[in-house]
């Protein structure tokens, strides 16, 4: 008789690790199977020792499937995989050590797998006992606000990114990715991005128009706000972290334009910057967009570099310099 679900996730629990990818440095939930032959594996960032965190309905998680009794990391070539419950979940794709699964309904429902492990190939079978639940809570995170902000700016015609935490109502993680529990109040400001495999991000391009985006969420009463401006409206520019560098030879800063003393975020447009004190301080763009390097002279102590960033559309397009300053107070 098999075990109830209680029961095998209080195995499951026992069994679970996180593990590092070597090739890629992602962080992994991982939990042997119920049979004790293969591990099943997923990119997480948090709950790492919580493998049965459940999948949004609609939303794909993909799996990596190991052998549990080889050296640790050795992969399974998967030669067969369904779900026990395809009106809850069922797998979309399965091709060398991944198994694709979409979440379809609320519900529970097995994982069954079977590979190929070690040379000469040996077959296992392995099953693994997952979740699907609708998410109760969604929190949307603007690039360059603390998370849960309102609203942000960002440029016409841009590429942006936003993060996002789906849960349940007792703060449990919702997990998966081509999920996009949101609506747009005006679609013709910018286009939502699908498709994609990066779980918890919305990616937006940005049209040529001004204006605020309303972002609605369709799981709770949760609301964000892109407010989107051309170069035009740019008054300001404000520099990131300490004002101070402790007296490096060298260091690079973010700026970040601003409109109504509110930074502009991700912004990729190009800039001028240049050394109001030369003596004491060379002023360069750095090597990625918003980076300004400081080259200080040598003995420039307890000195003060001054220097200008300037954005040639700024201002209504009459061009907009802010001046800055960095110290190498000790």
């Amino acid at each position: 008789m098999r075990p109830s679900l209680k029961q095998r996730g209080a195995l499951a629990a026992v069994m679970i690790s996180s593990l590092c990818c070597a090739h890629c440095g992602l962080i992994e939930s991982t939990t042997t199977g119920e049979l004790g032959n293969l591990s099943f594996s997923y990119d997480a960032k948090d709950e790492l020792f919580n493998f049965n965190k459940p999948i949004a309905p609609g939303a794909k998680l993909r799996i990596t499937v190991r052998d549990a009794g080889g050296v640790p990391g050795t992969g399974a070539d998967v030669k067969s995989a369904a779900t026990n419950n395809p009106s809850v979940a069922k797998v979309v794709s399965f091709e060398d050590s991944d198994v694709i699964v979409e979440g379809l309904a609320d519900g529970e429902f097995d994982l069954e797998v079977s590979a190929e492990v070690g040379f000469p190939a040996e077959s296992k079978e392995d099953r693994v006992s997952m979740l699907v639940r609708e998410p109760e809570v969604l929190k949307i995170g603007h690039a360059c606000k603390s998370f849960g902000a309102n609203k942000a700016y960002y440029l016409v015609g841009h590429h942006i990114e936003l993060t996002f935490e789906m849960e349940l109502a007792d703060g449990q993680d919702v997990i998966g990715y081509d999920y996009y529990p949101i609506e747009l109040d005006n679609p013709d400001l910018a286009t939502l991005t699908r498709g994609h495999e990066e779980a918890k991000i919305f990616k937006f391009t940005l049209g040529s128009r001004p204006g605020d985006l309303l972002i609605s969420s369709t799981v709770d009463d949760t609301k964000a706000t892109i407010g989107i401006v051309d170069e035009a409206a740019i008054d300001g520019a404000r520099m990131l972290g300490a004002e101070k560098d402790l007296g490096a030879i060298g260091t690079l800063r973010r700026v970040r334009p601003t409109v109504g003393g509110e930074d502009i975020c991700s912004s990729e447009l190009d800039r001028e910057v240049s050394s109001l004190t030369p003596d004491i301080c060379k002023v360069t763009k750095g090597d990625k967009p918003e980076y300004v390097r400081f080259e200080f002279e040598p003995g420039s102590i307890n000195e003060t570099c001054q220097f200008e960033v300037t954005y040639p559309g700024g201002n209504g397009g009459e061009g907009m310099t802010q001046v800055l300053e960095i110290s190498t107070d000790i």
